[in-house]
């Protein structure tokens, strides 16, 4: 049973190095993107609906992370409501994007990143189409191995990476499931969460080092849990308040 633990790992490992041997780049210059608009006073924006909303929230109000990313929340989008099969529905409803955009305060200038495995479905395609015609810098983080061997189900018949500035791939096979079980005819053991979270804090880290060699001081949150994370993490909040979103 052991073998199938570092089975999974190797996977895992697998995918990361894709990420470092074909992906650096566009890593490179979504950092490069994501500086320059908060050199410019502009918005961090992430999105992704379902599994991919988790990876929307790594990057938002995080020990350790840059605290002028704000995530965008529409209720059933995330895994949040009951029955959670709505939100395959709404990921699904491509015009639920106007209204969710119309409610945010986006900018052009902004920085929009869509996390999604497949880059086929309507609504996270649809936000990518409308950021860009609303002038923001489209970042997207998908699975192209996926992508391009699976049908777009947007209106268009264009995929996220379509719309994008910079893509990102995340390394992973078609399907996300990894491992083959005996008598089991799906695959087991996903990827895409490991590798779009190592993916999105890649991004801070790179963000944050950018900004440090500039001189800009930097908003990084403490933990709570350590002292005086709580009266730094106000400091910051109160400083930052016209670029941060998610307390209000």
């Amino acid at each position: 049973m052991k073998n199938i633990y570092k089975t999974y790992l190797e996977e895992i490992k697998k995918s990361l190095e894709t990420i470092e041997n074909k992906s650096m780049k566009s890593i490179e210059a979504a950092v490069a993107l994501i500086a320059k608009a908060i050199m410019n006073g502009k918005n961090i924006w992430t999105f992704g609906t379902g599994h991919s909303h988790l990876i929307a929230q790594e990057a938002m109000y995080r020990a350790g992370g840059l605290a002028l990313i704000n995530c965008i929340f529409c209720e059933g989008v995330s895994l949040s409501a009951t029955p959670v099969t709505i939100s395959t529905i709404l990921e699904r409803f491509e015009p639920l994007a106007t209204e969710i955009l119309k409610s945010s305060n986006y900018k052009k200038g902004d920085v929009l990143m869509i996390h999604s495995v497949s880059g086929i479905n309507g609504l996270p395609v649809e936000m990518a189409r409308l950021g860009k015609k609303k002038g923001m810098n489209v970042v997207v983080i998908t699975n192209i191995n996926h992508s391009e061997q699976t049908k777009s189900r947007h209106s268009s018949g264009k995929k996220l990476k379509d719309f994008a500035d910079v893509v990102i791939d995340d390394g992973g096979i078609k399907g996300d499931a990894v491992i083959k079980i005996k008598n089991i005819k799906e695959k087991v053991g996903a990827t895409s969460t490991v590798t779009g979270a190592s993916i999105m804090n890649m991004i801070v880290v790179g963000v944050t080092k950018t900004l440090s060699d500039l001189d800009y001081d930097v908003p990084i949150y403490y933990s709570s849990n350590v002292d005086g994370g709580d009266n730094h993490n106000d400091t910051i909040e109160r400083k930052h308040d016209q670029n941060i979103f998610y307390n209000k």
